[in-house]
Parts: C-alpha cells; structure tokens; sequence
C-alpha cells in the first residue's frame, strides 16, 4: 500500500509501510518474471524521472467486478513498473496529469540539440579550433574553408568547415563540386589520424560522387578507399522496425514466448554493423583514407563516422568529446541550427537524431 506523488517532471511512490524490503516489484523481462499478485504490495520505492519514460498506459485490471486500473510504465532502459490503483475521480485526474506531464511538459524543456549546439558550436573557425584543434593542427594539409559563410554554397552546412588546402580550394567547392553532389553537400572531412605504417588518413563522408569529383578526391588522398554504405548495411526503417520489436520482447511477460526468437533480427543487425565498423577501422589504420559515400549524406553517415571516432580516438569516449561528436556530425554537418521544420529542405527526421 502506498501513494504516487507527481511533482517536478518525477512520479515518486511512497509506501505507507516504512519497512527496508527488497523492490520486487521491478519487471526486467525476460530475466524477471512476476505474476501481478507477487507484484502487488512489494515495490517499497520508486522515484522515476519522466525523461526515462518511454510510453504509458492506463487499462482496467483484467479481473471481474475489479475496480482498479493498472498504470503501466515502461523505461527507455527497458523496465516496465506497474502499479494497481482504485478506480475514483482522484485517480483518473492524477493519470490525467501524468499523462499531460509526459507529453506536453516535456516539450517546453530545451531539446538536447539546442544543448548541445550551444555548448559545442561550429559555426566559426575558432569554434573549430578549440574543439578539433587537437588532429587539425597536425596536418598542414588542412584549412578552415569559410565558403559557405551565407549559405552560398549549401543550406545545411555550416558556414565553416574543415577541407584542404589544395584541391578542395573555395572556387572548386563552390563552382565545381557543390552543383555535381545531392542538395548541394560537398565531401567532409570528419576526422584525420596516423595509421600503424605512420602516414596520415583521412576520414570523410559524402553524398554519392560524380566521376569528375571522384577523380578529384583520388588526386587529392592517395591512397583513398571510397566505401558505399548503403550497399553494406540494412536501411534504417529495418534497422528501427528491428529495434521496436526488441522493445515489445522486453515489455512482453508471458513464459511461452521465446524472447531470443523476437530479437534475432536485432542482434544480427547488430552483429553485421559491427563487423562492417570493424573492417573501417582496420582499413584506415593499415591501407588508406576512407570517405564514406551514401545518397544523401543523412543516415548511415553520420553513424559510422561517430562509430569509427569513438573507436580510434578515445577523446571521443569521454562525455565531453561525445557531445562535440554528435554536434558535429549530427547537428552541425546536417545543418539542424540553421533550418526549421517549416522550410521545404530538412535534412535528418526525428525519428533517426
């Protein structure tokens, strides 16, 4: 026995009997496994963050003449906390607050991106100094282009971006290289290191290239590896279909259903990117530079870049060096800071950032 107390985007449960017991009542399928009635009673506390909140539902207890519901609450970290309540007009005015907290109050908070665009900007080459400075000081072949400085070159890059020095100068950027590539993008260099055999690679990524910018790429880095993402990895709405189906294998109770069945696809998605970052990796540290390639330059990019950083530099595994990476590669080089919903051109949906 017990109540919930709504306050400050957190659902707190305070139980009436102040006794030390082990909380049973979390659900952690599959591993967990507890009939409603071992439920009942057992969770002495529990303070949630609506943040972690993945989905609510409201539903009367599947009993005869019961006049409870049961709140069910499931977590982004895949537990599910279920409470019995009574059925009364004070109940169904708290779930309706609830409810209200978790979908409305949420919104006014500030988005994680607008966070970290203002905590980790990339618009100037100053701004591109203190956060990449520590590998584009190391190459003399590296410059801070400021080409697109009033969107003149593309609207959803920044207005700089690091490119080189030869080659990629402003006038083939602008007059040669963005006409020829999807939505106007132009090759970026993500990310640059030495390899086992000492000579610098190059990490890059970009939309599907033209054979003139192709010969241009291969004139400029030698030895260069161009690497088509799309025909080595599943499409993202599989990827994303995959993963909710691990969600309701997670939030499903009953013994007969085989949990490993529902998330084999999963786990070999997984398996197959894994291997995918692992023959990258091991490219660039023993043969050459990599630009990754896919048509538009907005999905399996950005992920296999961020993938790759966070594998050969270890700054990038710390909390800091990880919000400069998803900045730069999911915000900054996807133009999020610079363009609303409203415009016709947005370049990444929701549902992948």
């Amino acid at each position: 026995m017990g109540k919930l107390v709504l306050s400050n985007l957190r659902l707190k449960f305070i139980n009436y009997n102040e006794v030390d017991e082990e909380i049973n009542g979390l659900r952690v399928p599959p591993f967990d496994l507890h009939s409603l009635s071992q439920d009942s009673g057992e969770l002495s506390s529990e303070d949630l963050d609506l943040l972690n909140v993945y989905d609510l539902k409201f539903e009367p207890v599947a009993e005869a003449n019961s006049s409870y519901i049961l709140l069910s609450i499931y977590c982004n970290d895949f537990r599910c906390i279920e409470y019995q309540l009574r059925n009364s007009d004070l109940v169904k005015n708290f779930l309706e607050s609830l409810d209200r907290a978790n979908r409305n109050d949420l919104l006014e908070l500030p988005r994680l991106w607008e966070i970290l665009q203002n905590e980790h900007p990339f618009v100037h080459p100053e701004d591109w100094a203190r956060e990449e400075g520590c590998w584009l000081k190391r190459g003399s072949e590296f410059r801070i282009t400021q080409s697109n400085e009033d969107f003149q070159l593309c609207p959803s890059l920044p207005p700089s971006f690091p490119s080189l020095k030869f080659y990629l100068t402003d006038v083939n950027l602008i007059q040669m290289v963005s006409p020829q590539l999807k939505n106007q993008r132009v090759p970026l260099i993500s990310y640059a290191f030495f390899g086992d055999d000492g000579h610098r690679r190059i990490l890059m990524r970009s939309p599907y290239l033209t054979p003139d910018v192709d010969n241009l790429l291969f004139t400029a880095i030698a030895p260069l590896r161009v690497i088509n993402l799309t025909s080595l990895l599943p499409s993202m709405p599989v990827l994303i279909s995959a993963h909710r189906k691990l969600r309701m294998a997670c939030f499903i109770y009953n013994r007969e259903d085989h949990f490993l069945c529902r998330v084999g696809k999963w786990l070999k998605l997984i398996a197959k990117i894994l291997g995918v970052l692992h023959d990258l990796v091991s490219v660039l540290r023993q043969e050459a530079s990599v630009i990754l390639v896919e048509e538009s330059d907005d999905t399996w990019n950005p992920f296999m870049s961020s993938l790759i950083q966070i594998v050969v530099d270890p700054r990038r595994r710390t909390i800091v060096g990880f919000e400069a990476l998803v900045s730069k590669e999911w915000l900054y080089f996807a133009g999020l800071p610079f363009l609303s919903t409203g415009e016709q051109f947005f370049y990444y949906s929701n549902t992948y950032l």
